[in-house]
């Protein structure tokens, strides 16, 4: 019996040995080019033969030679590819009937036009680091159909999308989007993130944009903006594609929009346009916000400025009050020759908007608190109409023109009744305000750039001709009607009066510059940059506040008191120098600009007037280092002046809200800054793992700050003042990696504020810390074919400290838990589900407030190729939105709730139009692959 047991484990162990043996093959091989020369560090990768997913990766020895161990049998794609060289991919079949299986030699050609990055065409490789780009393969992230770009770049390691749209990447707002490089709808980037289709999209490519002028000289200047570029799939850059979406809800909510872009070799044209009552846009609403604030922040009562603050962000997602959006435009792009590109687009938006508002405040006085409850209504509309051009023509091959220029035009009123209590923490009323506020105004502002760029005969050589205009006049008009009340403890009795008043403003800016950029080689990859730049800023503010009456009869008093007009003239002179230094793997550059400015203001009723000189040396230091393709470390130092604004200038003051005033200062100084960044990337292209790291430090001298004063009644006066030790760090830090045991995506990300200010109240100096940090942690599926889950918590807490008066310490915490999930099946069936909870706590309110909202789809494709999709959403369930915002200040903190949107139904018709090109066919079927 123990012999039979011997000889079946014998059998058994050398059956599993051949098994085994069978199941493992070497593949061993080398690359070359056409001559037969190695090509040494080339890329070789193993790709599944089914779904294209990452099996192996290895790199070329110094001969060229490389070996993947330990293949199982079974269909594979093996790729190779090399940087200036055609990438190549072959099928493998591999039996397992041999150890060893020499491939041979693989070569590849040359490829003259790809000089800058190594491009891996599998779907399942990611991310790319190009120079200074990081460039993410769309298909990677398994975009939706019907999905908006917004949503496939939530998917993008590093890359963050606030709740109203807004893009972060590393950390740093995104000011422009483009389309295949070029201009879509000027600055607004949110037109294409919310209004493109993310299947339209082949590549998203992330950078810094350096100015015009250091692309074109080579000397990095420091100035960038953070700029995304959409490529598109081949098959949608001839031919027209877009879609049309109509639908109606319970509560009578309505949807509309329609996408249609025509693209040829020549020409883009995208055309926009969208109407709704359910507060979507489409766009951002900057202009709006910004237009609707110069009307008196009527949305918060009327009255005041806006003031530094730290917000905890809003989590509802759906927005505030209740909205009606009426939005269009046109984007049009034209390559008339290979000297000459042009770009036009015009775009209008209209807002109309209500909302009912109630704020609870706690206010720090010198010694003690109070407390204010404010009700709020208010009606607000507004059209904004936006024009922007850019011409580029280049002459020769060493000369070149660019002619950028934009004009806005904004229109709105707003109305707005607001009732305000002041009170002890005893709960006893010392003021009392009711406020009436009606007003109307319009803004027209324009600028006009151009730059001309030219070689000179040295290589390296070339000189930059910048000359920049911008203009802008505002006019408004209000009516303000204010009953207040005070309580007079000595009387035992309450103190009324009346403010009845037209307040009038009209406001006119001129800008105006121009800069001179020469830049010598000194030979050895070095550079000498020599900078002149002049810019002056004009500025006019006439305000005309009238008391009304009507007894005996109607009359206009102009008040003295509360008007002016108000002229300051800001200009600086400004000279430097550069030094660069370019070298493969680090690049390093150094200047300094010495400036003159002055600043001269004059109250023309009052012939009153104030000037300062500003001397100033502003250094610049700039280091980039690149220690591989897929790691990046940049560090960065800079000195900036920034002038007060006529508003904080002007001696005047507001009394729109006679319970919280607000008065300029003439005597304000130019803010001084110092900054200090350092970002370092890195990424895995066979791992999956990225890390971004973002950390910047600012020291401001003269900073302008809000001094504030509390009398017995609690009405507080505001007025801006400039301190000293004003310090700012802030960093973001973001971590993904694949956990394959689970098959899901971990994602790890912080952003961390501390501010160190000084704040002045009844002029009582206290030092403020403050520390606003978020914390986020999500998981999601890795294989996003047809299901797409993803679930984390998002943390956000503010803390103030104050270091005199530590009673006044401020600590509050928002928890954001949410889910999302899709779900495909039946081929054309989708169900899409969201939840999101949120918890708002906090040491200084007493109730802890809890906004669960919960949405649900179902959609269904039909018609040819899936071009139509009927859509049926419920939006919030659970019926529980509404609108709060937490806000920290240097001496208050307060809660706003808004009456929202809520639960309601909504189907929709969606249809995706689509016809190519003749050229392009062959690219389009293979769209869905890659």
């Amino acid at each position: 019996m123990k012999k039979i047991l011997h000889i079946a484990l014998l059998l058994t162990t050398l059956g599993v040995s051949s098994l085994f043996a069978q199941q493992r093959t070497d593949l061993n091989g080398a690359v070359t080019d056409s001559s037969g020369k190695a090509l040494p560090s080339s890329t070789v990768v193993l790709l599944d033969g089914k779904d294209s997913t990452l099996l192996k990766f290895t790199i070329t020895d110094n001969a060229g030679a490389f070996t993947l161990k330990g293949v199982d049998p079974g269909h594979y794609i093996m790729q190779i590819s090399y940087l200036g060289y055609k990438s190549t991919s072959r099928q493998l079949d591999v039996k397992g009937e041999k150890e060893t299986t020499d491939l041979g030699m693989l070569v590849l050609a040359e490829d003259k036009i790809m000089l800058g990055s190594t491009t891996i065409e599998g779907q399942r490789i990611p991310i790319l680091f190009k120079e200074d780009t990081v460039e993410y393969n769309a298909a990677s992230f398994k975009p939706k159909a019907n999905d908006a770009v917004e949503k496939l770049l939530k998917k993008l390691p590093g890359v963050e999308v606030d709740e109203d749209g807004t893009v972060k990447a590393q950390g740093e707002e995104v000011k422009k989007v483009l389309v295949d490089g070029k201009e879509f709808f000027g600055d607004d980037p949110k037109v294409a993130t919310k209004n493109l289709p993310a299947d339209a999209i082949a590549k998203v490519q992330v950078y810094d944009k350096m100015s015009d002028v250091s692309e074109f000289t080579g000397v990095d200047d420091g100035e960038r903006q953070k700029v995304i570029n959409l490529m598109l799939k081949e098959g949608r850059k001839n031919g027209y594609f877009g879609n049309a979406m109509a639908g109606g809800g319970t509560e009578e909510r309505y949807q509309g929009k329609l996408n249609l872009h025509r693209f040829t070799k020549e020409t883009q044209t995208s055309f926009i346009g969208m109407a709704n009552n359910t507060n979507e846009q489409g766009f951002s609403a900057r202009d709006y916000i910004n237009f609707m604030g110069g009307l008196g922040n009527l949305m918060r009562g009327g009255g005041g400025r806006a003031f530094t603050r730290a917000d905890i962000p809003v989590a509802q997602g759906i927005g505030n009050g209740y909205i009606n959006t009426q939005a269009g435009g046109v984007n049009f792009n034209h390559h008339f020759s290979k000297n000459t590109d042009l770009n036009l687009s015009y775009f209008y938006n209209g807002i109309n908007g209500n909302a009912d508002q109630t704020t609870y405040k706690q206010s720090f006085a010198e010694t003690n608190q109070y407390t204010s409850n404010e009700q709020a209504s208010s009606d607000q509309r507004s059209g904004n109409h936006r024009i922007s051009m850019l011409l580029k023509h280049e002459f020769d091959s060493t000369a070149d023109l660019q002619v950028r220029g934009a004009l806005k035009y904004n229109d709105g009123k707003s109305n707005a009744e607001t009732y305000i209590r002041n009170y002890t923490l005893n709960d006893v009323p010392v003021a009392l305000t009711t406020n009436d506020n009606n007003s109307r105004g319009n803004d027209l502002n324009g600028n006009l750039g151009v730059t001309h760029r030219k070689k000179l005969k040295k290589d390296g050589r070339t000189l930059v001709t910048e000359l920049t205009y911008s203009g802008r006049k505002g006019d408004s008009n209000g009516e303000l009607l204010s009953h207040n009340g005070y309580y007079v403890d000595s009387l035992g009795s309450w103190l009324n009066d009346t403010i009845w008043q037209n307040q009038q403003s009209i406001t006119q800016q001129q800008t105006y510059g121009g800069k001179l950029t020469y830049t010598e080689p000194l030979g050895n990859r070095r550079y000498l940059q020599v900078t002149g730049d002049h810019n002056r800023k004009t500025d006019i503010s006439t305000k005309r506040f009238y008391d009304l009456y009507n007894q005996p009869y109607y009359q206009e008093i102009l008040n003295p008191m509360l008007s002016n007009e108000f002229n300051s003239d800001f200009f600086y002179n400004r000279g430097g120098v550069n030094y660069m230094l370019n070298r493969t793997q680090y690049n390093f550059s150094a200047g300094v600009d010495a400036q003159y400015a002055f600043l001269k203001g004059e109250v023309t009723n009052t012939k009153a007037t104030v000037s300062k000189e500003f001397r100033s040396l502003l250094p610049s230091v700039n280091f980039g280092y690149r220690f591989n393709n897929s790691k990046r470390l940049n560090i960065r130092y800079r000195t900036q002046i920034n002038e007060p604004s006529v508003d904080q200038l002007q001696p005047v003051t507001d009394n729109s809200n006679p319970l919280n005033i607000y008065m300029g200062n003439p005597y304000l100084k130019a803010e001084y800054s110092q900054t200090l960044s350092m970002r370092y990337m890195a990424f895995s292209q066979f791992n999956f793992t990225s890390f971004f790291a973002n950390l910047q430090a600012t020291y401001t001298g003269n900073k302008i700050t809000n001094a504030v004063n509390v009398d017995q009644y609690f009405r507080q006066v505001t007025q801006p003042v400039n301190v000293d030790q004003y310090f700012n760090t802030n960093g973001y830090l973001s971590y993904s990696m694949p956990v394959k045991y689970i098959k899901a995506k971990l994602n790890l990300s912080s952003n961390l504020m501390y501010t160190h200010n000084i704040q002045f109240v009844n002029t009582r100096q206290d030092n403020l810390n403050r520390f606003t940090n978020g914390y986020e942690v999500s998981v999601e599926n890795l294989k996003k074919g047809k299901l797409d889950l993803e679930g984390g918590v998002r943390i956000t807490q503010n803390l103030t400290y104050y270091e005199i008066n530590d009673n006044f310490n401020q600590r509050f915490l928002t928890n954001k838990y949410f889910a999302n999930a899709d779900v495909d099946f039946l081929k054309t069936w989708r169900v899409e589900s969201n939840l999101a909870y949120t918890v708002y706590t906090g040491d200084a309110f007493s109730v802890t407030q809890q906004v669960p909202i919960l949405g649900a789809s179902l959609s269904k494709k039909f018609l040819k190729n899936d071009k139509g999709e009927l859509k049926l959403a419920v939006i919030d369930i659970l019926n529980r939105n509404t609108g709060i915002t937490r806000t920290s200040d240097v001496n208050y903190i307060e809660e706003q709730q808004v009456e929202t949107l809520g639960r309601y139904g909504l189907l929709t018709f969606t249809y995706n139009f689509r016809a190519l090109g003749r050229k392009s066919k062959s690219s389009e079927r293979t769209e869905g692959d890659g």
